[in-house]
């Protein structure tokens, strides 16, 4: 998610607060949780899911369901392996390919 920081993008994760120090490879993880995550999502331009070899789950899949129901483009770093998400239209793109898309 290094790429999207370096790109002017705010990285919001309900579990805690991560940054990342452009000038470093080191991640700084703070516990600071998100109190309201569907405001979090409300004011979000869109969600991108890191969900690594498919997996999403459950409080996720809320969080997913709750961005679809307010129109918010959803994407996701691979297919995801939960069948409940299969009737949404989450697009599988790479950060690179994103932050292309965003620019056009």
């Amino acid at each position: 998610m290094h790429l999207f920081i370096t790109n002017g993008y705010t990285i919001l994760s309900p579990g805690v607060d991560m940054e990342i120090s452009p000038a470093s490879t080191f991640l700084y993880v703070s516990e600071r949780p998100i109190k309201n995550i569907k405001s979090a999502i409300a004011n979000s331009d869109f969600v991108y899911l890191v969900n690594s070899n498919g997996y999403v789950g459950t409080k996720t899949t809320e969080e997913i369901e709750h961005a679809n129901a307010i129109e918010k483009p959803i994407y996701a770093l691979e297919k995801t392996n939960t069948p409940e998400l299969e009737k949404f239209n989450i697009m599988h793109i790479h950060p690179e390919e994103l932050l292309q898309k965003l620019r056009s």
